[in-house]
């Protein structure tokens, strides 16, 4: 793979999409991470819910058999007969019948391990199971404690007795068995006189519990159960510390677990149950968790390097597609020089490309020729405001010749007490001044205007009340610059060719803004222009199309001609320029209106 350019197109954009793809890419493995991961939780949450609840209902199952067991036992009266009255005269018939009336009822294929009967009025014992015997029994201080003392407290209800607690017999010791207790009396509302035991091994509850992992993958689970005082039920080696931990947890019939990222959390799940008063607790340890969460980050990182590389790829390809004729096309336009602009077509770019680069390549053709076109029109119009600048020099004379003249001329009329001739030369001085400053920089509205008063005022001076001027304008457009000399050389064309001496002559001139724009009209109650010289002037207008050389301007040519022309180069195409050959019939003003603006823009 080449090096990329930083600066060049194709890098660019290979770079631009790459970043976009890359925090894109990283936005779904992010997504896809913690869903699947999520997903993973729940799943294993709701098969952990349900094996735990399946193995508690199991041990219901069983307790609910033992239970029926010890009811049909307590309610024999041969049985209870034969514990309270018979057993002692150690008679053979009444023993006989005593095991065949237990199995009558507990069957030969029993599922316990060892069923002890005690009479606590002759402390003597009956077991029955691995073994049978009868014998005298002597109640030892842990039997008093762990086993006798809490089954009379429950007053009747069964007791669960974990492993290593104590068992009223047990035919093998160090086999860890669990005992279900209840206590009983010999006849109802007496106090209780005995007890009865039935024992389960340890290792069939094992045995239990393992066949019901097997529905889980093996991730190590663990199986607690413990009773209603937190005492462990199975295994009866739990540590305590780690009992008092989990038998702490508010887990009643619920999953407890936390899916932060780096943490290693035990995922718990319990089920509580009524019948046995025990509650089953299967614990998934945080390896196992750690070893999916750990799995699915992989996924996602494999997935996007691959997924990346793959863009990029990709976007490099697309990339060079988009700037191999755009390239050319820059070579194209590098080569150029203005000096060797040739009309030449080039329609179509070399190479695979898009229908854009297409228009954009024709675009640049008819682009290059009218810039062929366009450069023989600057050079026109520069050639054109040269000369004007050109014209107004020659007809500056000496300005200075004509100040100190005009200034000597005042200052006579002044002592010969002429003040309207001296007030005369003033605004013909002022006049003069304006006209040969600078013209290629604009002026001021307020300039302009002022240089028509006094233009006005003159003609005031000369005509008398032949001439009458209307001013109406905007002050709030002094400050917009426009060219020089706009507004006095319409108003001297109005007084050239509409003065006569049989009507007094009315020019109104109205200044204002509108849309962003200020105007200017003058308008004049002559006769208008003849059809000959309105013919004349558009056709003149006409001949500055760009497509063609501007016309020349003469030493008089500050006409409406010249100021349209102007107008055109001080604003481009942002101008206004109107031409009217009598006004409406109900306007006193019947003769020319003409109407020039231009954009505002105080700044230019």
């Amino acid at each position: 793979m080449k090096k990329l350019h930083q600066n060049s197109l194709m890098g660019k954009i290979t770079f631009s999409y790459s970043i976009v793809f890359f925090f894109l890419i990283i936005l779904l493995s992010i997504i896809y991470y913690f869903t699947a991961y999520h997903n993973f939780l729940q799943n294993h949450t709701r098969i952990s819910r349900q094996l735990a609840k399946t193995i508690s209902n199991q041990i219901d199952t069983q307790g609910s058999k033992f239970n029926n067991l010890e009811i049909r036992i307590l309610e024999s009266e041969e049985i209870m007969k034969y514990i309270f009255e018979e057993a002692k005269q150690h008679n053979v018939v009444s023993d006989w019948e005593f095991r065949k009336n237990l199995y009558a009822i507990t069957g030969y294929n029993y599922e316990f391990y060892q069923l002890n009967i005690v009479n606590l009025n002759e402390s003597t014992i009956h077991t029955f199971g691995e073994e049978y015997y009868y014998k005298p029994y002597t109640i030892t201080r842990n039997v008093q404690e762990n086993i006798i003392e809490p089954t009379l407290e429950l007053d009747g209800a069964k007791i669960i007795i974990p492993p290593n607690k104590g068992c009223l017999y047990a035919p093998v010791k160090d086999v860890p068995i669990i005992s279900v207790c209840r206590a009983f009396s010999r006849y109802p509302l007496s106090k209780k006189a005995g007890i009865i035991e039935i024992q389960v091994k340890e290792a069939s509850l094992e045995k239990l519990i393992n066949d019901n992992l097997y529905a889980l993958e093996n991730g190590g689970e663990q199986v607690l159960i413990f009773d209603n005082n937190n005492n462990p039920v199975y295994p009866s080696d739990i540590p305590q510390e780690r009992l008092d931990y989990y038998t702490s947890l508010d887990t009643d019939n619920k999953t407890m677990f936390r899916s932060s990222l780096f943490s290693e959390t035990e995922i718990v799940t319990s089920h509580y149950s009524s019948e046995t008063m025990c509650t089953v607790m299967l614990i998934t340890p945080a390896s196992y968790i750690l070893q999916n969460r750990l799995f699915y980050l992989e996924i996602c990182i494999g997935f996007f390097l691959f997924t990346f590389a793959l863009l990029v790829f990709i976007t490099r390809r697309l990339a060079l597609r988009i700037t191999a004729p755009i390239t050319e096309l820059k070579n194209r336009i590098s080569s150029l020089e203005l000096d060797q602009i040739a009309e030449e077509d080039y329609d179509n770019l070399s190479g695979d490309t898009f229908n854009e680069l297409e228009i954009l390549n024709k675009s640049y053709s008819r682009m290059q020729r009218r810039l062929k076109r366009s450069l023989d029109d600057v050079i026109s119009s520069r050639t054109l405001t040269i000369q004007s600048q050109m014209l107004a020099l020659q007809a500056q004379m000496d300005s200075h010749f004509l100040y100190n003249t005009l200034t000597i001329i005042s200052i006579i009329a002044e002592d010969n007490d002429d003040e309207q001739a001296a007030a005369m030369c003033i605004k013909l001085t002022k006049m003069l001044r304006y006209i040969t400053e600078d013209i290629s920089h604009g002026t001021t509205l307020a300039q302009e205007i002022t240089h028509t008063q006094n233009y006005t005022d003159l003609i005031t001076t000369r005509f008398g009340k032949g001439v009458e001027f209307d001013y109406q304008i905007d002050t709030a457009l002094d400050m917009v610059r426009v060219p020089r000399l706009i507004l006095q050389p319409i108003v001297e064309n109005c007084v050239k060719y509409s003065r006569s001496p049989d009507r007094v002559l009315k020019i109104a001139i109205r200044i204002w803004n509108e849309d962003d724009c200020w105007y200017a009209n003058i308008r004049d109650n002559g006769n208008g222009f003849s059809e000959e010289a309105l013919k004349i002037i558009r056709d003149r207008i006409a001949d500055m199309n760009p497509e063609q050389q501007h016309p020349a301007l003469s030493i008089n040519g500050m006409g409406l001609v010249n100021i349209y022309l102007r107008l055109r180069l001080y604003y481009n195409s942002q101008f206004t320029f109107q031409l009217e050959n009598k006004a409406p019939p109900d306007s006193i003003y019947g003769g020319v209106s003409i109407t020039i603006g231009g954009n505002l823009d105080e700044t230019k």
